[in-house]
């Protein structure tokens, strides 16, 4: 293993970091925005942004096989819930009267999406549909698998932010915190340094530990002004 730190250029291999984290606050937004009306919890949107910011930058790159059937399954996945006229079996327009049809159709689709980088897309995917319906752990053990196969990369990167913020949710916070020091000292790990410093300053804050977590939003400000996070760390210390 190479003993630098994970770097943009070594991101680029597979999509560039900061392409990924485009994508998430982007698709955060428009998920935030439809979650008024389909009631999504705040905390389930990060997981959804993720996942299908994974699919949708390697679904552009077309860097995967099978892509016609994660397509088909994410169509589905993004589909609207409306009140009336709506269109199950529509391939290119879907929409669906209710969530949990729009779920269960999902789900069925995302099942026939083949192994691999893309059956680990779905994965992520089903993951959140997991969450989304209460089966936290069942979605954490997903994220150990992705994490397993895909270190280094967005899937893994995507993976890893999941898990931190399953653990921070249910009492293990200061286990965050003392793994993500841990990895801002070390030279060799999955997320990048930027992710490191957001995640642990969230945490910390979470935890009331203000001062130390402006210093670290500070510190990200400093380090990578043109990191997508950075627009996020500057609300945190505006």
């Amino acid at each position: 293993m190479s003993s630098k730190r994970l770097s943009r250029k070594e991101l680029k291999e597979d999509i560039r970091h900061d392409e990924f984290q485009e994508a998430v606050a982007t698709t955060y937004e428009e998920l935030r925005d439809n979650a008024r009306i389909i009631g999504i919890a705040a905390g389930v949107i990060v997981a959804i942004a993720l996942a299908i910011a994974v699919g949708r930058i390697y679904l552009k790159q077309q860097k995967v096989a099978g892509n016609e059937a994660l397509t088909d399954a994410m169509l589905i996945y993004n589909a609207p819930v409306v009140e009336t006229d709506a269109t199950p079996d529509d391939k290119r327009t879907p929409s669906f009267s209710s969530l949990d049809e729009r779920t269960s159709r999902a789900r069925e689709a995302m099942a026939d999406v083949s192994g691999g980088k893309t059956g680990d897309i779905a994965n992520l995917l089903t993951a959140a549909l997991d969450v989304q319906e209460g089966k936290a752990d069942a979605a954490r053990a997903t994220w150990e698998e992705v994490l397993k196969s895909h270190k280094g990369n967005a899937l893994g990167i995507a993976a890893e932010r999941n898990i931190i913020r399953y653990d921070r949710d249910n009492g293990r916070a200061a286990e965050v915190v003392e793994d993500l020091r841990k990895q801002l000292d070390a030279t060799d790990n999955n997320l990048p340094e930027e992710v490191i410093l957001y995640e642990l300053a969230e945490t910390l804050d979470d935890m009331g530990e203000a001062d130390e977590a402006q210093e670290l939003y500070q510190r990200l400000l400093d380090d990578y002004p043109r990191s997508p996070l950075a627009a996020q760390a500057r609300q945190k210390t505006s």
